[in-house]
């Protein structure tokens, strides 16, 4: 069984997710928050959980925040990104916070199932949508590291 625990500031959106995740096989939403502080109490307090699904944009703690949070407290506990949010920026924001995926909310919802399996059993998901966005924040990424140049003594 999957364990979900739900992270989105919009209780009618959380609670359609619900509803859609009961009809996933192997799959329990084990609780939902509109908070980030509520998810960490709860994993302190040992509740196990698989995966969380995490909005981005959000009052108190923004899932930047709580990913970074994560995967250093609960490096076991995989991420996937369900936002609107889809610049370059916050791909490349959300790939160097370490999250396994990125789900975007206009993605069908028969796909959010393949989504979740494959953070849980290889470890990375990006949506099909995202690719042109990935590879332009990748690029981005690239352009703005610094170059060294090393001179030979």
């Amino acid at each position: 069984m999957i364990r979900i625990a739900l992270v989105d500031d919009h209780q009618l959106f959380r609670k359609s997710l619900t509803l859609l995740l009961s009809t996933f096989e192997g799959v329990e939403v084990v609780f939902d928050t509109d908070n980030g502080t509520i998810l960490l109490e709860k994993l302190d307090s040992g509740e196990p959980i698989d995966v969380v699904l995490l909005d981005i944009q959000m009052p108190i703690l923004d899932g930047f925040e709580i990913c970074k949070l994560l995967k250093k407290n609960y490096p076991d506990v995989k991420i996937l990104i369900v936002s609107q949010l889809t610049t370059k920026e916050a791909v490349h924001k959300i790939m160097d916070c370490g999250a396994n995926g990125f789900f975007t909310k206009n993605s069908p919802p028969e796909l959010l199932e393949q989504a979740i399996k494959n953070v849980i059993y290889k470890d990375y998901y990006f949506d099909m949508e995202l690719v042109a966005v990935v590879r332009e924040a990748i690029l981005w990424e690239k352009k703005s590291m610094p170059i060294l140049i090393l001179h030979k003594k």
